[in-house]
């Protein structure tokens, strides 16, 4: 079985040497995010009231924690309510999360309407804009200043999909973002870190998907000592649950197919347009990702882990049924792996940028498309998976084998 891999940061000699070290950046983190509080709640939040695809979550969980089903069609009639609607559409912005969420996010439930989304808003758009420095930071790649500026705008603000997730206050980022923190917490053996990230991956069913192959990984490489800590939480929370609503599985599902009748889902391998080869098509992808994994095993945690997780998502994107296409946020990791893995190469930046943009094509070409651009959500991963092969090629023959120990192998500045 193979060994976990050794840690790739040196150890501190002290706690409070360490937080000596990040009690600047967390400051400065604090007061961007405050500001970004402010900024979203005067030009956003007081404008679309309870219009937010957090706001179901939000009450559903407040409703929970009253001891209410918040899968029951009385919460969701109430939701709509509040939202507006003239009518009652059935399933329609239902809570369809798992139960334990109104735990994992527990604060944000707690607080009033205006201050939550606020908050909620506040830290997407702190995400998008330093997620892609902490992602070439962890790789050990000192990024030209106005290449990062470049490929931080287009992420943030022209890719659709990351825009949609801030105004509508989604959860996808805060997932990638979980996902990216338990990448660190593996690399630099911070158990707890990596459990509490683990654990915030989950709010979706997607990050709960991606979420399981992370503790797989994590129990092949013999680290049980965190797989059980996770299980013993979450377990701890599902019980929880229990005993505060009841058995709510079935709910939760009926509420997952009521979702799919009433709102707008995609699965890409329909989108080739001939059934037959649908499922041949899901062979190719999977075979693609259990190849590119194998290939990786022997790299250390702070390479495997990304250029996986990367592997994974596009798998997950090309051949899962997915809710319209805000989960292309996902795709956002392998985009900067690819412009990390090619040294910042102009083609390589020009293309990832090219994808960037491209949603805004796609939806401007909208009436000649199925409703929802489901040509997107299969053009968009398998772009990014065949760059993602190419750099991986590349970048495996010209690391040098002997040094994988170091952090990331990284690339020179290009």
């Amino acid at each position: 079985m193979a060994q976990p891999a050794p840690s790739t940061r040196p150890k501190t000699t002290g706690s409070r040497t360490t937080l000596r070290q990040v009690l600047p950046a967390v400051i400065i983190l604090l007061v961007l995010w405050i500001m970004l509080v402010g900024m979203s709640y005067a030009i956003w939040v007081t404008q679309q009231d309870k219009t937010f695809d957090f706001f179901p979550r939000w009450y559903g969980a407040r409703k929970m924690l009253q001891g209410t089903n918040p899968y029951s069609v009385e919460v969701n009639k109430r939701t709509l309510e509040l939202m507006d609607y003239a009518e009652y559409i059935p399933f329609k912005h239902n809570f369809a999360y798992l139960a334990t969420v109104t735990y994992i996010l527990l604060p944000f439930w707690l607080l009033p309407w205006d201050v939550a989304i606020s908050l909620w808003c506040g830290m997407n758009l702190l995400l998008l804009l330093i997620l892609p420095f902490t992602v070439f930071m962890q790789l050990g790649w000192r990024i030209k200043p106005w290449l990062l500026a470049v490929l931080t705008f287009f992420s943030s603000f022209l890719f659709r999909h990351s825009m949609h997730a801030y105004l509508f206050g989604q959860f996808l980022l805060f997932i990638l973002a979980c996902l990216i923190i338990a990448w660190w917490g593996i690399s630099t053996n911070r158990s707890w870190v990596l459990v509490l990230a683990l654990l915030g991956s989950t709010v979706r069913h997607e990050g709960a998907l991606i979420t399981a192959v992370v503790l797989l990984y994590l129990f092949l490489t013999q680290r049980y000592r965190i797989v059980f800590i996770w299980t013993a939480i979450m377990g701890s929370l599902f019980v929880l649950s229990l005993l505060q609503i009841g058995f709510w599985i079935p709910d939760f599902l009926d509420n997952m197919r009521g979702y799919r009748e009433c709102c707008l889902y995609t699965y890409p391998p329909d989108t080739l347009g001939y059934a037959p080869l649908s499922p041949l098509f899901v062979i190719g992808v999977l075979g693609w990702g259990a190849w590119m994994l194998w290939q990786m095993r022997r790299l250390p945690d702070v390479t495997r882990v990304p250029w996986g997780l990367s592997v994974v998502i596009i798998v997950y994107l090309l051949v899962m049924t997915q809710s319209k296409d805000y989960t292309l946020v996902y795709g956002l990791l392998p985009a900067w792996m690819v412009v990390w893995a090619s040294r910042g190469r102009w083609w390589s930046t020009l293309a990832i940028l090219a994808i960037l943009f491209s949603p805004w094509v796609y939806d401007s070409a909208g009436a000649t498309l199925p409703k929802g651009n489901p040509l997107e959500q299969l053009l968009t991963p398998l772009f990014l998976g065949a760059l993602l092969t190419v750099h991986w090629l590349e970048w495996r023959r010209q690391t040098d084998t002997s040094a994988r120990n170091l952090p990331g192998a990284a690339p020179a500045d290009g």
